[in-house]
């Protein structure tokens, strides 16, 4: 079994941080590109770099390579070493083993220690015993009794595209059947691309200039940046004769990895919709690094573009004769359009790593996933990396290893990273009723939309988020910024502290108090306390501390809070002012219900009146006090006592839909973890077979609420416990028994106010 491994992280000061800033110069398509990405050139039917034309990178794979004397590799300090890896931005190599029953190692230990020089002190080691969480995979049993692990693809939009189709011509298997993918911006295929793979001061035999060569191939993503590929596209020979030319042979067998590789996702033509991504570090397997056996290697990009594109599903030890599968790469042929492909498997080679397929291929689509739907899901089995004349075509089958290495590098969790600027909030500190009761939107660019309230807090002096609950002729002593998420928040690591010295700020822990706060119910609870000693806010505001918070339970609101209790001003100035930085969220990555921003708030205040009896569960989840205590169907004149089957499933739907079709509001069933559409809201119905039905809705905060018959409204189960699921929670109060579920439902709330 595969375990999961934690990390503990406690304060983190933000000059430990190394904030990559990359400079954006325009594509011919007007995407922003990295500066020093490659930019391809069309001339005729070929691409060119920098005046020299661009080569597919399968020309590199040549077995006449084993008959030239092999160039002595890089020698690890160890024997005990089965992965290594390049970092092309500082030419460092490592050696290390990756035990995939543990994920003893894990690119955090390179991101998280060497990269961005966290404390040493406040982080052990990286081992089974520790804490990012990976992703769990789960099982199913194949057909011959074997063991397939799996973990399923991320899409932040669950907006696909699936083709419905059933150069050089050495990998068409009879009849040519491939298709242009028509939009590669829709999921599955954003989430693969072109790779383009530089090589600098390559020596030209001939005319004894040293030249840049550059080659393409396809790539996938199998987590936010972990971009997966043929082991050729990123470690091979290019001192070797390609289409004829020798100029750069020298007759030596001597792989060398590429000085610069790019990234393109979802390339459509000269179309680069979210631009160029460079890779930071190569991963490559013993058994390909020592004898280019096992074609497969994978990337460390630079930006966690999977959280925008998302990201495909892997499954392990997969294989079943004559089972379909389809591919979608970036043929040479093909001026720079993606192309997807449809064959079946046909043999599982004896050395244990390679499918033969009918897939149709060519060069420069090495390293396309192989893509097969088991059960119902959709899931990458393989990589494409050969092909055999007009016979087969080949690929590399993700194994027990690979999944676990390639697991290694998903948490469980996606993570965003929200700065001071991305809030566009002016200079200023508001104090009317709307900035502070209704919400703002915000769109980030990482894929993230969250909404915000706030008082007495703005974006101060192009620094930081500013709360400043200290101002003579303000009335409110108190400052806050609220924030709602559509996704459910596991932890957060935030950049905190004073504008200046609390003698100058007067805010302290004896005269005041800042938190944050998590909802609870109706009210807030404090569960981060700022000014605490033991926490030592800072005082110099060029030097923040990241304080990182976990929440037991997900959440999808929280709110930075501060209030001044003290008699003391200066006149006509803001004190008080806490600064809030950088925040990443760990949000969670699947099985969840999103929210929309729709959401009613819970205010059971507004309902629980000396009219508490006059409305029933129907009306509160249709947020109607106006039709008192409703019965589905009523509208039409229908109710359990003259309704026959009253309390099936089929004979309630019909009665709320007469009633939407009465009252004029939407009522449609919807998936559990499917977000409602904009002004919709979630509610479930669950019943007591021939008794009773119930209702509950979803509220802002993405708990549940429900108003059992004529008593109050609350947000717990019969046990007492606050209800995050209405499908798994305590549905028996004792004499009635809502044993079954009957589905989640969106409901629109124009009308029915």
């Amino acid at each position: 079994m595969i375990k999961k491994i934690l990390i503990s992280l406690f304060l983190i000061t933000s000059s430990n941080f190394v904030i990559n800033m990359t400079k954006n110069n325009m594509s011919d398509s007007g995407t922003n590109l990295n500066d020093n990405a490659p930019i391809l050139e069309k001339i005729n039917e070929s691409y060119f770099v920098d005046g020299e034309e661009v080569n597919d990178a399968s020309l590199l794979i040549s077995n006449k390579n084993n008959e030239y004397p092999k160039r002595l590799l890089a020698n690890p300090t160890s024997n005990n070493w089965n992965m290594m890896t390049k970092n092309l931005l500082d030419g460092t190599m490592d050696f290390f083993n990756f035990n995939e029953n543990d994920y003893s190692y894990r690119q955090f230990a390179y991101d998280d220690i060497n990269k961005l020089s966290v404390q040493k002190t406040n982080i052990e080691p990286f081992n089974s015993n520790n804490s990012i969480d990976c992703l769990e995979p789960e099982s199913i049993v194949n057909s011959d009794a074997s063991i397939s692990l799996f973990t399923n693809e991320y899409n932040p939009t669950e907006k696909k595209y699936l083709f419905d189709s059933g150069i050089s011509t050495l990998g068409i298997i009879g009849d040519d059947n491939r298709t242009k993918v028509p939009n590669t911006e829709l999921f599955p295929y954003r989430a693969t691309g072109q790779i383009v793979m530089k090589y600098e001061n390559v020596l030209n035999r001939k005319t004894g200039k040293y030249e840049s060569l550059t080659f393409i191939g396809t790539g996938f993503l199998e987590g936010p940046d972990l971009l997966v590929t043929a082991g050729h596209n990123l470690y091979c020979d290019v001192t070797t004769t390609s289409n004829g030319d020798d100029s750069k042979e020298d007759y030596l067998n001597n792989p060398r990895f590429p000085d610069s590789i790019y990234y393109y996702p979802a390339r459509n033509g000269s179309s680069n919709p979210y631009g160029a991504i460079e890779v930071e570090r190569i991963y490559l397997e013993d058994e390909y690094y020592l004898n280019t056996q096992k074609d497969w290697g994978c990337c460390k990009l630079s930006e966690k573009i999977g959280n925008k594109t998302g990201y495909l599903g892997k499954i392990s030890n997969f294989y079943e004769k004559d089972y379909s599968l389809v591919s979608f790469g970036y043929p040479g042929s093909k001026k720079g359009y993606m192309y997807e492909t449809i064959g079946i498997m046909t043999q599982f080679e004896d050395n244990g790593w390679y499918y033969r397929t009918t897939l149709d291929t060519e060069g420069g689509q090495s390293g396309s996933p192989y893509r097969i739907n088991v059960n119902g899901a959709d899931y990458i089995c393989g990589i494409h990396t050969y092909t055999v004349g007009n016979s087969y075509t080949g690929g590399i089958r993700i194994d027990s290893f690979m999944f676990a290495f390639l697991n290694s590098f998903v948490t469980g969790d996606l993570l965003y990273e929200i700065t001071p600027s991305d809030y566009g909030f002016s200079d200023a500190y508001p104090t009317d009723d709307a900035t502070a009761t209704e919400f703002s939107t915000h769109t980030l660019d990482n894929g993230l939309t969250f909404r915000t309230r706030r008082y007495r807090t703005g974006y101060i002096q192009k620094e930081y988020v500013v709360m400043s609950s200290i101002r003579p002729e303000i009335p409110r002593k108190e400052a806050f910024i609220e924030y709602s998420f559509n996704v459910p928040v596991n932890k957060i690591e935030v950049e905190l502290t004073y504008w200046r010295h609390p003698s100058t700020e007067i805010l302290t822990n004896d005269n005041g108090s800042a938190y944050l706060q998590i909802k609870n119910g109706e009210s807030w609870s404090n569960k981060f306390d700022i000014l605490a000693d033991s926490n030592n806010l800072p005082t110099d505001r060029t030097n923040p501390t990241t304080y990182i918070i976990t929440f037991e339970q997900p959440i999808y609101v929280f709110r930075f809070y501060s209030e001044y209790y003290g008699s003391f001003f200066v006149n006509n100035s803001n004190r008080g002012r806490i600064c809030i930085g950088n925040m990443t969220l760990w949000t969670k990555y699947d099985k969840y219900m999103p929210l929309n921003g729709s959401e009613l708030e819970y205010e059971p205040s507004k309902w629980n009146d000396s009219y508490v009896t006059s409305y029933n569960c129907y009306a509160y989840s249709l947020n109607t006090k106006n039709h008192g205590f409703m019965q589905p169907g009523q509208s039409e004149g229908h109710n359990y006592l003259n309704t026959s089957n009253y309390f099936s499933k089929s004979v309630l739907i019909s009665m709320v839909n007469l009633d939407a079709n009465h009252y004029n509001f939407k009522f449609e069933p919807i998936g559990k973890y499917e977000q409602c559409d904009p002004g919709f809201y979630k509610v479930a119905l669950v019943v007591d077979p021939g008794n009773d039905y119930h209702w509950y809705r979803q509220n802002y905060d993405g708990t549940w609420s429900h108003k059992p018959g004529g008593t109050k409204v609350t947000n717990l189960d019969n046990s007492r416990q606050v209800i995050y699921d209405p499908e798994t929670c305590n549905r028996n109060n004792g004499y009635l028994n809502y044993s079954e579920f009957y589905g989640f439902y969106q409901v629109n709330i124009q009308s029915m106010l």
